[in-house]
């Protein structure tokens, strides 16, 4: 989870009239996570226990952000923290006194490094700007009320700043899975597999799972294929991919629904 239901407050505190899809909320997340991997990186470089200099942060920013995504975020982890100063005294956590969406804690946990509030309030500010400015981004160019995958890529596109700093993380927002069996014919086999009534939406989750494992075996396939010099997929190619990867359940029993751990897949 970590993130994603702060995105969801991000996305409704950057406009109340646009929802955001489960997809899109989840690779936001794992954008975020990515984006705190690589600070963790480079804070380890310098080989401290504590982390308390908040300059070291804002030189580390200038790695990753550019032009007013650089300027614009320091000033928002600036006005988080003359929040944090100036709160009302009877106000408990972090959060609240620096009028964050983001808990500092969660920062703290997924950096793994031990720092002054200062400092967590900071980064977690600069999270917070970047990705209301992605969401924001995609919000211009939409042309409907749920912001989609599609949406974001359109967005980052047409941001200059926003492009150079995914590139810069490595991180790429994959469009959304688009259900290729026919879902009548699908649930029909979940019924026959599970005898106790399901919902259409764990239908259509099972479905995504099942579809995206089916397609991850695919590619890996593909490329044995093309080691061998062939253009055609054969079932060999499988038989060695099967060979190759250690899973905890058989490929070729999908059908039975004992032998799926869908958080696996």
């Amino acid at each position: 989870m970590f993130f994603e239901n702060s995105i969801i407050k991000i996305a409704h505190q950057v406009s109340n009239v646009h929802s955001i899809s489960s997809n899109t909320k989840e690779q936001l997340n794992s954008m975020t996570r990515i984006f705190l991997k690589k600070i963790t990186y480079v804070i380890s470089k310098f080989e401290t226990k504590k982390l308390n200099n908040l300059e070291i942060i804002k030189n580390i920013l200038f790695i990753f952000l550019s032009g007013d995504l650089l300027s614009n975020s320091i000033k928002e982890g600036n006005k988080s923290l003359e929040y944090f100063k100036n709160s009302d005294t009877r106000i408990v956590t972090r959060q609240q006194k620096s009028r964050l969406l983001i808990s500092p804690s969660l920062v703290e946990k997924e950096i793994g490094i031990k720092m002054s509030p200062e400092v967590s309030i900071f980064i977690t500010s600069i999270i917070e700007y970047v990705i209301a400015e992605i969401i924001n981004a995609s919000i211009i160019i939409m042309k409907h009320k749920r912001i989609s995958i599609n949406d974001i890529n359109e967005g980052i596109k047409n941001d200059i700043e926003l492009s150079n700093f995914l590139v810069k993380i490595k991180v790429r927002f994959f469009t959304e899975h688009k259900l290729v069996l026919a879902k009548s014919s699908f649930r029909r086999i979940i019924k026959m597999s599970i005898p106790k009534k399901i919902t259409q939406k764990a239908v259509t989750l099972i479905q995504h799972f099942i579809e995206n494992y089916i397609l991850k075996i695919l590619v890996k396939a593909n490329v044995i294929t093309q080691h061998t010099g062939r253009i055609k997929l054969l079932p060999s190619d499988i038989l060695i991919l099967k060979s190759l990867i250690t899973e905890t359940y058989d490929i070729y029993s999908i059908t039975q629904s004992n032998s799926i751990n869908l958080l696996e897949i």
